[in-house]
């Protein structure tokens, strides 16, 4: 997801059984694991995220006008 400037990791955090966002520029480690990628609703990302694009279009036109 970007927000402009910043970029987002989007993604289902298996131990709080939620979403979660993380700004990529603040990840300073990473790790493989093992474990299975399992799809989600794409409804939960977009109820999580409602909102987000009227934020980042008042973003844009304030830097227009």
């Amino acid at each position: 997801m970007l927000n402009y400037p910043v970029w987002y990791l989007v993604c289902w955090d298996l131990d709080r059984d939620a979403i979660r966002s993380f700004r990529l520029d603040r990840v300073n480690d990473a790790e493989v694991s093992e474990e299975e990628f399992a799809p989600r609703r794409a409804e939960a990302f977009a109820e999580a995220f409602e909102g987000i694009s009227l934020v980042a279009s008042r973003i844009d036109a304030t830097r227009q006008g």
